[in-house]
């Protein structure tokens, strides 16, 4: 077979990696930001939902950005991912 052939699928696992490499180093900042119950029921959303757990994990970078006075509890978490599912509802 033509190595061309492979070319896009290669390609395609490259920038998955790349991906995943910058969610990894998102996860390791953004984890200070989180109290442990927070950090555990995150690491439970990326596994059910990982595009969700990176969206709410985007809005506590920016949320930290904003200068978060102290690591999220799990009930702020819990708000923050309430807010995203409504946030959702309303754009289907």
């Amino acid at each position: 077979m033509n190595e061309d052939y492979f070319k896009p699928i290669q390609e395609q696992a490259i920038e998955q990696q790349k991906i995943q490499q910058q969610v990894q180093q998102l996860e390791s900042v953004m984890r200070q930001y989180l109290s442990r119950e927070a950090w555990s029921r995150y690491t439970t959303l990326r596994t059910a939902h990982p595009d969700k757990a990176i969206t709410a994990l985007a809005i506590v970078a920016q949320l930290a950005q904003k200068g978060l006075p102290h690591p999220l509890t799990d009930i702020e978490f819990k708000e923050v991912l309430v807010r995203l599912a409504a946030k959702a509802n309303r754009a289907m």
